[in-house]
């Protein structure tokens, strides 16, 4: 058996250097990666705690600011084509709507103002025009349309004396010019521009052209109405055409609107009567009749008109109306636009019988409102 070999005595031991170099290194590896993981896990925490801190926003809610002209009166003028609204404390002093005078005045302690119009040439140009020998004072916007400002900080002066200071606002709308002016200032105040702000055109309706125009061969009045209706006269029955008379008795002519305008409803009728009361002389006896509400003074193609509203019912049957009263040429002209229903919308099996509902009788009242603007007294 043989003897086994010795160890080689030339091998050396690993060196121990490399042992605590490599155990380093491993160290420092191992370090940066619990310090990145760290940091990465670090990351993770923040953001879900700024997530569970982060606040709920909050719905903000725009409130409008107060409208200044809420408790305000509004001022409408068919005629005249505008509204506006004006403060409590203004009273309207007057309005002119004739041949020479076209016009509104407002007046109060603090606050006095007039919209005055007046017809113009095809040609106008308003940048030439000249107010009261005023030059243009600057632009602006007046109703949605350019308007030009005038400014007399020392008033008009004509002879030896001068009016109040005065500041106007004019425009053009189709034929007519509108001059809005504010007196005794230099400077416009807050209520003034209040009342430009709501200044508004009114759309004129236009008359068809097909219309007819009835003329009183007795009294001299005039008015238009659509060709498929009919006018009777003083001396023609209409009494029994509605059970609740669509005219009085002694008016001097009715215009008719028979139930099949609206068929289907409880419609039965209305009318556009004209009377004349020979008992009464004065304006003050015309203008205090005896009806349920009194609605004011209305213009209608220069006329003054004292309104009232009033209604009545009668076996199932049931009246509205306006009333309108005019004294001129020493007469009291009345008259009185009325609409008649009955309860058959009600009593009727469902279904056969419609209400008349709001749309149409704003329908018909836009109607008897055309015939109305086309009333002419006769001259005197």
């Amino acid at each position: 058996m043989e003897n086994p070999l010795p160890p080689d005595s030339t091998q050396k031991p690993f060196p121990l250097n490399r042992i605590l170099t490599i155990i380093t290194i491993v160290s420092l590896a191992l370090t940066v990666f619990f310090i990145y993981q760290n940091q990465q896990l670090q990351k993770k925490l923040d953001q879900i705690i700024q997530a569970q801190i982060t606040p709920i926003p909050t719905l903000q809610v725009l409130i409008p600011p107060a409208d200044p002209t809420a408790n305000w009166k509004t001022y409408k003028n068919s005629s005249l084509g505008f509204e506006l609204k004006y403060p409590p404390s203004v009273q309207i002093d007057k309005e002119m709507d004739d041949q020479y005078n076209r016009a509104a005045l407002f007046k109060s302690g603090n606050l006095s103002f007039e919209v005055e119009l007046r017809k113009i040439p095809e040609d106008f140009i308003l940048d030439n025009y000249f107010f009261m020998d005023s030059p243009i004072k600057q632009k602006t916007i007046l109703a949605g349309i350019p308007a030009n400002v005038y400014e007399m900080p020392n008033g008009y002066c004509d002879g030896p004396s001068c009016s109040d200071p005065y500041i106007a606002i004019v425009a053009k709308k189709d034929s007519d010019l509108y001059a809005i002016i504010f007196y005794g200032d230099t400077q416009l105040s807050d209520d003034e521009n209040q009342v430009l702000s709501t200044f508004k055109f009114m759309e004129t309706p236009t008359i068809p052209s097909d219309w007819k125009t009835y003329t009183s061969a007795k009294y001299g009045y005039k008015f238009r109405y659509p060709s498929g209706l009919r006018v009777y006269g003083e001396t023609e029955s209409f009494v029994n055409l509605t059970y609740i008379p669509v005219c009085d008795p002694l008016v001097k002519s009715c215009l008719f609107i028979p139930s099949d305008m609206f068929k289907g409803t409880n419609f039965k009728g209305a009318g556009f009567g004209v009377s004349l009361l020979p008992s009464i002389t004065s304006e003050k006896s015309c203008f205090t009749q005896q009806f349920k509400n009194d609605l004011g003074e209305k213009y209608i193609n220069g006329y003054k008109f004292h309104l009232y509203a009033d209604s009545g019912a009668a076996a199932g049957n049931q009246r509205s109306e306006l009333v309108y009263l005019t004294f001129a040429n020493r007469q009291c002209y009345q008259i009185i636009r009325r609409i008649t229903t009955d309860s058959s919308d009600i009593n009727a099996p469902s279904g056969t019988v419609n209400t008349f509902i709001e749309k149409e009788v704003e329908s018909l009242e836009n109607l008897l409102n055309q015939v109305l603007s086309t009333f002419i007294l006769p001259p005197l």
